[in-house]
This record gives structure tokens, C-alpha cells and sequence, in this order.
């Protein structure tokens, strides 16, 4: 799946001030007209996100808006896996209904949340994922 970016500022997506970020000046690191491979999908509380590289020297994993974003290429790969949150757990109580992408991805919230703390394991694995989904990445 491959997405281009139309929008990277806060203000493009003004309903997620005060969740997802605080300044509607906010300008995420995607460069509008550029094509990100995604990486997984998240269903978080009503609204879908897309775990993409941002443009930072080392390319790090961000969880943006899918409103930030036109698909341009909406073939997913054959090696995603899915998971739906029952209700009763924990992580549905903190507004995780669904998430798809890569195995470490959707079977481990550990995995998920050291993405945004920037743990070493989770940057590593992402890193390593990243590099298989660039492969041929231009050609399609």
C-alpha cells in the first residue's frame, strides 16, 4: 500500500488538536507530494491511522491520519496480519479497536508502543520491515 501525502500540517486535521498533537501549526515530517509505503493501519478510537517512515534522516515510524494522506496504491501485502481488540481489553478501554500490518506489528502491543518510545528492538524490527517493503517499491 502506498500513500501520497496531501496535507502535513495540524490544521489539515484540526479534530485530532489536543489528542494527537496541541498546536494546529504543527508541521508532521511528510512532504506533500511525496509517496509513503505503509507499514500497518490502526483503528484508534473511530479514526484510522497509518504507520508510515517520515522523512527524518532516519526515516522513523510515524503513526499519522489517514486524512493526511490520497492511497495512490491500495494493494496491501500478502504478509499483513489483522487483529480486532475485544471489549474488555485493556487496549480497547485506551481506544485500540483494530490494527493490520507486518506479524510484530499486530501481535505484540509491547512491539507497537516501543515504535513511539523509540525503542531500539521495536526501531530495529521496523527498520528491517521498512527495508523488504522498499524493495522494488518504485516499480509499482
Amino acid at each position: 500500500m502506498k500513500l501520497e501525502c496531501i496535507a502535513n500540517t495540524g490544521a489539515a486535521v484540526e479534530k485530532y488538536l489536543g489528542t494527537l498533537f496541541l498546536d494546529p501549526g504543527i508541521t508532521f515530517h511528510v512532504t506533500i507530494g511525496q509517496v509513503y509505503p505503509v507499514l500497518g493501519l490502526e483503528l484508534l478510537q473511530g479514526n484510522l491511522h497509518a504507520l508510515i517512515p517520515d522523512d527524518s534522516d532516519y526515516r522513523r515510524p510515524q503513526w499519522l491520519p489517514l486524512e493526511l494522506f490520497r492511497v495512490c496504491d491500495p494493494m496491501i501485502s500478502p504478509n499483513w496480519f489483522f487483529k480486532a481488540y475485544d471489549r474488555d481489553s485493556e487496549p480497547f478501554r485506551q481506544g485500540f479497536q483494530a490494527r493490520w500490518g507486518y506479524q510484530e506489528l499486530v501481535e505484540s502491543d509491547v512491539h507497537r508502543d516501543g515504535l513511539g518510545e523509540r525503542m531500539p528492538s521495536a526501531l530495529s524490527i521496523f527498520q528491517q520491515q521498512l527495508d523488504a517493503t522498499m524493495t522494488g517499491f518504485d516499480d509499482s
